[in-house]
């Protein structure tokens, strides 16, 4: 029953569905709750969005309060956070490139640190999995460095933890059974190949060659006059009609504080013309969250 009242809320909220993995892994980590604490073994917590699981929720959560809680300053629209670590400002989230009509990836990155963001498969169960892979490897490397008899114990104990874990998790990976480094190197190879262009956040765009055309790129050490004169060329490249441009752009402008309208400016056309109209909805979320951190910061100085 909550599995189906969530999925009405997801709707009623996104105005499109979600991958069914997202309500099986609600219903994992519920399931087995009481063998293990699966997120807390992996210092991880769920996002807001998995309030949707609510029972008792007094009243309808519309898009914003589902996501404000855990979207971070510098997620790009795509961006629907689902899981927190517990470093750096670490999390994972689907990355909706055409919501509704193609499967998201999972995707992570550290807010604190650099913009790059990284694929960690199609399923919360493929990231979870990835994530206890780092784990045992990092507890294996303590306990061959340490000769203290009661941390020893510990970090046996987590082990046993993680086989357990790993166990449970078989049947939504494959049945992978390899471990440690032999199932990292073999997931090594998860890439967005459908990207039709880089960005700077790694990911690339999604969108079809025809709808894009190649111009100068925009990095992190550019002076403002020369990112000034690719936006033109990108807006050249929009009458041409070449959306997914804007696109790139756009999201390689995504970070620039100097240049937020000209961001939004470009996405929302590159939304518009890609038939992406949620993109619209999620960005203009994005930007009152962000104008309020700014006016707390004006604030503080």
């Amino acid at each position: 029953l909550i599995t189906t009242i969530a999925r009405e809320r997801i709707k009623s909220a996104f105005g499109f569905q979600f991958p069914k993995d997202f309500f099986d892994f609600y219903e994992f980590i519920d399931k087995h709750k009481y063998t293990v604490d699966i997120l807390f073994a992996l210092n991880m917590t769920l996002g807001s969005v998995f309030d949707v699981f609510e029972f008792d929720m007094k009243e309808e959560k519309d898009l914003k309060t589902l996501l404000e809680p855990s979207r971070f300053y510098n997620d790009p629209p795509e961006f629907v956070t689902v899981l927190m670590g517990d470093v750096d400002g670490l999390h994972w989230g689907y990355f909706f490139d055409k919501p509704s009509v193609e499967q998201p990836f999972v995707v992570n990155y550290y807010h604190s640190d650099t913009y790059e963001m990284s694929v960690c498969g199609q399923t919360l169960f493929e990231a979870l999995r990835i994530r206890l892979e780092f784990f045992y490897l990092d507890t294996l490397e303590l306990l061959e460095e340490d000769n203290d008899e009661e941390d020893i114990e510990i970090y046996n104990a987590e082990l046993e933890k993680y086989a357990l874990i790993r166990e449970l998790l078989l049947p939504y990976t494959d049945n992978v059974t390899e471990i440690g480094d032999d199932y990292l190197d073999a997931d090594a190879e998860i890439i967005r190949d459908e990207a039709v262009a880089k960005t700077r956040n790694h990911l690339g765009i999604i969108a079809r060659e025809i709808e894009y055309k190649k111009i100068s790129q925009i990095t992190a050490k550019q002076s403002k006059k020369t990112i000034e004169g690719i936006i033109k060329e990108t807006k050249e490249a929009i009458k041409e009609g070449f959306p997914a441009t804007a696109l790139q752009t756009g999201q390689n402008l995504w970070i620039n504080s100097d240049f937020r309208e000209e961001t939004y400016e470009l996405l929302n056309i590159a939304y518009t013309e890609l038939k992406r109209p949620i993109l619209i909805k999620l960005m203009l979320i994005a930007k009152e969250i962000r104008e309020f951190y700014d006016a707390k910061d004006a604030k503080k100085k």
